[in-house]
């Protein structure tokens, strides 16, 4: 049994002599505007990661800014982790445990706060759920931060209460602002960080505005610091939980952290996997590895027949589960080729 959910880019001139002084001052002026804008310029490409985790481990990339300038939706790596119009990198955690127990989100840059908002609630929304109640405050609990040269930052959906910084306060960058949480129009706990310069939305991983005609691609330009841009170019794919169990997860109750435990005597045994930024054609090679050491399960799903920003499968035998370590082995197939693999062991109580 396989099953998948969806959860749901001048002129030379002869000069006298004072004119030619006259000149010589206004280049050296000039020259020193420049370097000062320059220098400005430099401070503001060196940004750090605006959460306090550890990056495909803890937190992952769910959706970039949408960079291309028509209806289909384009990322900065020229992929399609993102969806039409949305302008800002989503950092998320895997479930509102995370939530609880406390991501820093941190400011990217040296600047000074503009502006705050706290007092959303935190709630995970699903489809259907009415959005009016949250008019104006999509943004959840937020801070805005400006640094200088007409560039601003924007972190959402802070966990209520966590806000610790207040408008006109300096901070310097990596200084905590607040934790990752769910408020506002979020439908994962996570952290919506988007910039600005001179009110225009733009992407910190090219240094490009949003929606120009080539807006993806290269990133050597980004205002990321170098280690951290290497980091944000690297695909967006994860595998953010496995397990084995009687009964396959749903990705609601994965997000508020019920995962299923495998127990002796389940009726059945499934091993499933929750994975992130899935492309059309991938699929998932999965095996069970018995206490015995014999192969129970080797089943590979079917190709997708479309990009899914989250995915969940599973596969399985109706077979009684017995104590002891079965060993869960995933691959992520792409192409046809493993792309990701992941192992775990499993122990089973008497």
């Amino acid at each position: 049994m396989t099953e998948t959910a969806k959860y749901d880019c001048p002129m030379r001139s002869k000069l006298s002599v004072r004119c030619a002084a006259a000149a010589i001052i206004v280049v050296l002026a000039s020259i020193s505007l420049l370097a000062s804008a320059a220098k400005a310029d430099h401070s503001l490409s060196k940004l750090a990661l605006p959460v306090d985790c550890n990056l495909g481990k803890d937190c992952f990339v769910q959706q970039m800014p949408d960079v291309g300038p028509g209806p289909l939706a384009n990322d900065p790596l020229c992929g399609d982790a993102t969806y039409d119009g949305h302008d800002g990198w989503d950092f998320r955690v895997r479930s509102v445990v995370d939530v609880a127990r406390g991501v820093p989100v941190v400011s990217a840059a040296d600047g000074r706060v503009l502006r705050v908002r706290d007092g959303v609630p935190d709630r995970i929304m699903v489809d259907g759920d009415d959005t009016a109640q949250l008019e104006g405050i999509e943004c959840g609990n937020g801070v805005v931060v400006e640094h200088g040269s007409g560039l601003t930052s924007q972190y959402c959906h802070l966990r209520m209460g966590s806000i610790v910084v207040r408008p006109g306060m300096p901070v310097t960058q990596s200084t905590q602002l607040g934790l990752i949480g769910s408020s506002g129009q979020a439908q994962f706990p996570h952290v919506h960080f988007a910039m600005q310069r001179d009110g225009a939305a733009i992407d910190p991983l090219t240094g490009r505005f949003l929606r120009e005609e080539h807006g993806c691609g290269p990133t050597l330009s980004g205002l990321f610091a170098e280690p951290v841009r290497r980091m944000m170019e690297r695909p967006a794919l994860a595998i953010l939980a496995t397990g084995l169990s009687s009964m396959p997860p749903t990705l609601p109750s994965l997000v508020a952290g019920e995962v299923p435990v495998a127990k002796n005597g389940g009726e059945a045994t499934l091993a499933w996997v929750w994975a992130i930024n899935m492309r059309q054609g991938d699929q998932f090679r999965i095996q069970i590895v018995q206490p015995d050491g014999t192969t129970m399960l080797d089943q590979s799903t079917e190709p997708l027949p479309r990009r899914m920003a989250n995915y969940l499968a599973y596969s399985g035998r109706r077979r009684t589960i017995v104590p002891g370590t079965y060993r869960i082995v995933i691959d992520l197939l792409r192409d046809g080729v493993s792309d990701v693999t992941t192992q775990m062991a499993v122990h089973v109580k008497k």
